[in-house]
């Protein structure tokens, strides 16, 4: 049964709104008494119809999932606070980030391209994040507007790792049970067909790569049965917005390549991928730079000159 709007879960978790639902559950804005703070429940609350063996896989990866986001801890992360199984259900409780997902950015502002240094930075903080999740061998699988909530400060948080998988790439097939095969705009070829290979951390930088891709043009990439089927090319970002910076341009299309090999290998290189300009441009003085260096050799040869006529005047 779902939850409703007042009740109180566990004696302690008083929910206040839903906050959005599927096929498998739904998640509610909650406020926790005991620590006088708000937070997320996230239930597991499966369709009836679903069968006993695949329920059985469900359970299993949602109390994995609880078990792995508990040990991880960083700023792009929400923070898993509990977990409890009342009646049938099982609930995960995880702080409450306030502010909006970028999808719900992205329709406000009607699907036009957002800025690229406002999405630059918000890049960079996400592939710090995913260079943290890789470092402790989990792989979120499901990045999307969506799942990247931007925070009251400007910030953005990773959140929902409904489709996690453990990681190890001594053993890259470890699977865990998954709920589906993740959003198909946003989803590697690898996660919709096994013959590219197993999900690893070139999957979620393929991922970001679609959600940069779609928030900088207004426009999401071909999915990927196309691109495979019917030979359909990714649009090269600057055909639709000409002011997007050629080497993140570059940057995002390598990260969108089919085959994992030809992807940046780790979310730090194509952090530094995306540095790359601003490192080199850091090395090019400013304009006032230049002004007070021209100034500082004006004078300077002004003393030379006076000198001279002092020495003159001398003899």
């Amino acid at each position: 049964m779902p939850l409703n709007i007042g009740q109180v879960v566990r004696e302690r978790y008083q929910i206040l709104a839903l906050l959005g639902q599927g096929g498998m559950g739904a998640v509610y804005r909650a406020f926790d008494p005991w620590e006088q703070r708000p937070c997320a429940v996230k239930e597991m609350c499966p369709a009836p119809d679903v069968a006993p063996d695949k329920l059985a896989g469900l359970r299993d990866q949602f109390r994995r999932e609880a078990g792995i986001l508990a040990t991880l801890r960083h700023p792009g992360l929400t923070r898993v606070t509990d977990y409890f199984i009342e009646g049938a259900n099982e609930y995960l409780v995880m702080d409450f980030v306030q502010g909006k997902s970028l999808e719900d950015i992205f329709k406000e502002t009607e699907h036009t391209p957002l800025p690229e240094p406002q999405v630059m930075a918000w890049a960079r903080e996400l592939l710090d994040t995913l260079a943290y999740i890789h470092s402790c061998g989990v792989i979120h699988r499901d990045i999307k507007p969506a799942n990247i909530r931007v925070t009251v400060e400007g910030h953005v948080v990773l959140v929902d790792f409904g489709l996690v998988k453990l990681w190890d790439p001594r053993n890259p097939a470890t699977l865990m049970a998954l709920r589906g095969a993740g959003t198909p705009q946003f989803a590697p070829p690898e996660q919709m067909d096994s013959s590219f290979g197993h999900t690893d951390a070139r999957s979620d930088v393929y991922s970001l790569g679609a959600t940069l891709y779609t928030l900088l043009t207004g426009y999401a990439p071909p999915l990927v049965n196309e691109r495979m089927f019917r030979d359909v090319r990714v649009p090269p970002l600057r055909s639709y917005v000409h002011s997007i910076s050629p080497h993140v341009e570059k940057a995002i299309l390598k990260a969108l390549a089919l085959k994992p090999a030809q992807r940046f290998q780790s979310a730090l290189e194509m952090r530094a991928a995306l540095d790359r300009r601003s490192s080199r441009a850091n090395l090019t003085p400013p304009l006032w730079a230049w002004v007070l260096l021209g100034a500082v050799v004006l004078v300077l040869l002004c003393l030379l000159v006076a000198m001279g006529v002092l020495v003159m005047l001398a003899r």
